[in-house]
């Protein structure tokens, strides 16, 4: 189902604009510089691509045969490659290159690695030529490949070593090189005879079977495409579908032969994974060690709408709600009559993927509608919402909510597979993980603070346990004075108790908060006696009698609901306790806002 829903995509994609997506054999990559040959095949220059003005120096994109899978083995690219492969590397940089990985290896060491590296090098070159005539033959009509040819055959390629880019050429990490023919403003790879050729060579000697993806008879892919851009994979790439061990096996069977995709459907889905994950895609976001993919069936824009629940959009955006607000408008308005698609049963797909050594992971996969997505995602913003200072985002991405409750908000710091958990409860409308609320109360208590985020965690956590335990919702998004549980009245006094000693110590910088706050939200009848005799010395020392009554008459009103301090609070209650104190400061800060206020007036 994941694979077929990928194909269909790549499908889907290509129809709509062919010279965006690559056919099956070839594909997009970044080629930063870039040999100009002479028709005879003489070297002319090395063109940089790279874009001098942005923070990373990206290489223009070409269309390139797709690139052979490489393990340890020397696998040449058709037409393109590393330096190593496509020019040779010229003495120093074979040597600098070695010095600067084994730099602790003594110099007898150096040298043995530098004459087996540079040996190396020579063999991938050839390799490179090898490629270019195993496809196209010596003698090739096009008069780029001649060219090109022209230029390996004759050893042309020490002639790049003095040109001044050279060593930017060598240096830069990662960076590819392609062929153009002076006068032609396309590589040789992308010359019409040339991508002919190269159709023609995609052709395979694999053995058919019928592909599990497509149910058609096709030549099957012993190795999959590598996968990029999952966070915290390999720089090189990983596998959905991978075979590399005899346990994984069997009935002899060798490699892909175990789920048998064809070549062209393993290119698709790839090719539509890669697209999806590209960095500066909007249908990824990572979130914590997931990276979350997202695709309509038909390119609905709730596609773009997606990232506001899962990217952190407070860093990018000036406004940080307004994809939600959006998703609102268009899915969620009733006046405006039925939304988009309604009832059309247009799909709409979430994939959740995480590293796995050289595989990739399904945290989660979730095909739904656009409209069943809609609903989740606004009954979650819902469940999350709270009241908020002006300065804070009224809707938070998952992101912001993890960081609530990670160890100095560290996404490191998140316990595994959590994030990949919220994500699925989300989508299924189901409740968050007990260590989603359990992680939000510990953070409150550790660093005695109930932020915005945190409470939001909260909020959400307990509202979808009593909504499908079928019981009545005991919190709200504001301070809610009729609600009688123990924990959030409590919550609430703590929060008035702090305000009576914040009135009485104007500047004070340690308070109650700090000392007690972890204590009296876990064991109430060991810290609230103490905090009613201290709040009695507080009463005391305020001036203002006016003050005093409103003070006083707040507490009466709290402690009205609370018969005994009880001796230890449940988590559901101490996640109560937390909302109540954040709701009462929330309410308190907001009066003391409208008193200023009248104040100036």
């Amino acid at each position: 189902m994941i694979l077929q829903a990928l194909a269909d995509y790549y499908e889907r994609k290509r129809a709509a604009d062919p010279s965006a997506i690559p056919e099956w054999g070839f594909e997009h990559r970044e080629i930063p510089f870039v040999i100009v040959l002479s028709e005879e095949g003489e070297f002319l220059n090395i063109e940089d691509t790279r874009d001098a003005m942005a923070a990373r120096k990206k290489g223009r994109a070409f269309l390139v045969p797709k690139a052979a899978k490489r393990t340890s083995a020397i696998r040449a690219n058709l037409l393109w490659d590393k330096p190593d492969y496509a020019l040779r590397l010229d003495p120093e940089a074979i040597e600098e290159l070695v010095r600067k990985k084994y730099r602790r290896a003594g110099e007898e060491e150096l040298e043995r690695r530098t004459t087996r590296f540079a040996k190396r090098v020579r063999k991938q070159h050839r390799a490179f030529r090898e490629r270019i005539l195993e496809v196209f033959g010596p003698d090739p009509d096009d008069l780029g490949l001649r060219a090109l040819l022209a230029f390996l055959e004759a050893g042309r390629g020490d002639s790049a070593w003095a040109h001044p880019t050279w060593p930017e050429v060598v240096s830069t990490t990662g960076a590819n090189v392609g062929f153009r023919l002076s006068g032609d403003t396309s590589l040789i790879c992308e010359r019409r005879e040339v991508v002919k050729g190269i159709r023609n060579a995609v052709a395979s000697d694999a053995p058919v079977a019928q592909c599990l993806v497509t149910g058609e008879e096709g030549p099957i892919a012993a190795l999959h495409p590598a996968i990029k851009g999952v966070w915290g994979a390999q720089p090189s790439g990983g596998n959905i579908v991978s075979f590399n061990l005899s346990a994984f096996q069997t009935h002899g069977r060798k490699k892909g032969a175990n789920a048998p995709v064809s070549e062209a459907a393993a290119f698709a889905y790839t090719t539509a994974l890669n697209l999806l994950l590209h960095r500066d895609s909007p249908t990824n976001a990572h979130v914590s060690d997931t990276s979350v993919v997202f695709w309509a069936q038909e390119g609905n824009e709730i596609r773009d709408l997606a990232g506001a629940l899962f990217r952190d959009d407070q860093k990018v955006l000036d406004d940080p709600d307004r994809g939600v607000d959006r998703l609102k408008a268009v899915y969620a308005a009733p006046e405006q009559g039925a939304p988009p698609g309604h009832g059309s049963g247009e799909r709409f797909y979430v994939l959740g993927l995480a590293p796995n050594a050289a595989r990739l992971a399904i945290r989660f996969w979730r095909p739904t509608t656009v409209e069943d997505f809609a609903a989740a995602v606004l009954r979650h913003f819902q469940d999350v919402e709270v009241v908020r200072p002006t300065w804070a985002a009224r809707y938070p991405s998952v992101v912001a909510l993890l960081r609530a409750t990670a160890v100095l908000g560290r996404d490191g710091k998140l316990a595994p597979n959590l994030a990949g958990a919220v994500v699925d409860a989300i989508l299924t409308e189901q409740p968050y993980p007990r260590h989603l609320l359990n992680a939000a109360v510990q953070r409150a208590r550790a660093e005695q603070d109930v932020s915005p985020d945190r409470a939001a965690v909260i909020k959400g956590s307990l509202i979808r346990v009593a909504r499908h335990s079928a019981k009545d919702p005991e919190v709200s998004v504001a301070l809610d004075e009729g609600n009688n549980n123990v924990g959030y009245r409590l919550g609430r006094l703590f929060a008035a108790l702090e305000r009576v000693q914040a009135r009485a110590n104007p500047g004070i910088q340690s308070g109650i908060r700090e000392r007690y706050y972890g204590a009296a939200s876990a064991t109430p009848t060991a810290i609230f006696p103490t905090l009613m005799k201290l709040k009695n010395h507080h009463i005391a020392k305020i001036d203002n009698r006016g003050t005093v009554v409103n003070l006083e008459r707040l507490l009466g009103s709290i402690l009205g609901g609370v018969e005994n301090f009880p001796t230890v609070l449940s988590l559901p209650d101490q996640g109560r306790f937390a909302l109540g104190y954040y709701h009462q400061r929330q309410a308190l800060f907001t009066k003391s806002s409208e008193a200023e206020e009248v104040s100036h007036a």
